[in-house]
């Protein structure tokens, strides 16, 4: 269903015709991707660490949920003990590396996402609070989703705020539930929000924005050793 409609996404009067420089963009960023998230072999005693994992999902609008393989990503953030075994963190947007969305790394329903269609995710923040004892966690992820279409069509980001949870979210479409923290510090954080317009007719009728977005982020937190 998906990829049908995002092959006639392509086909939409008025869409914005990629550049020269859209194209040498697209062909470096279909290469094998170079970026990785920072070691975290040596955390300081004022740091955390956060892996993602390979059993995330992610869903837009009225389209299936996708399955998505996030591992590889990751990030390290500043902690600030606030007592009580809660954290305050902050994540190095810069550092934070999230990996692409593309064929190798998602599916819609058993099948490999339509090699042409590609989603970059830059993060902008990750902030919030982590309790160690009683494994909540709580993080306003803002981030810019840039779909690119083959060399021919290249989307303004979308721009999304989220608060991702490992308790409970309720959408107007979906619910989800995390998971918290266990003693080695894998959880599963879950997140809804509403994308806003982009002000791009194409993009925008096909994803009916404003509308809502859903996410599942499975992650290990990794703490510096005693």
């Amino acid at each position: 269903m998906l990829s049908s409609g995002l092959l006639g996404l392509t086909g939409f009067g008025g869409q914005r015709a990629a550049s020269a420089e859209d194209k040498a963009s697209y062909r470096q960023s279909n290469t094998e991707d170079a970026r990785h998230a920072p070691s975290m072999e040596h955390l300081q005693a004022n740091q955390i660490g956060m892996r993602a994992l390979k059993d995330s999902e992610l869903a837009v609008s009225v389209y299936p949920t996708f399955t998505y393989d996030a591992s590889g990503g990751g990030g390290i953030a500043d902690a600030h003990d606030l007592g009580d075994g809660r954290l305050h963190v902050k994540f190095d947007a810069d550092t934070l590396y999230i990996p692409d969305v593309y064929y190798k790394t998602a599916k819609f329903l058993g099948a490999p996402m339509a090699p042409p269609f590609r989603i970059k995710i830059k993060p902008v923040k990750l902030e919030g609070e982590i309790n160690r004892t009683t494994g909540e966690a709580a993080l306003e992820f803002i981030a810019n989703f840039m779909f690119t279409a083959g060399p021919l069509y290249k989307a303004p980001p979308l721009y999304v705020v989220t608060k991702l949870t490992t308790e409970e979210v309720q959408g107007t479409r979906r619910h989800g539930k995390g998971t918290r923290l266990d003693a080695d510090g894998f959880s599963r954080l879950v997140g809804c929000a509403t994308v806003p317009k982009t002000d791009s007719w194409p993009i925008d009728k096909f994803l009916m924005l404003p509308d809502e977005t859903f996410a599942v982020m499975a992650a290990q937190f990794v703490f510096p050793s005693a």
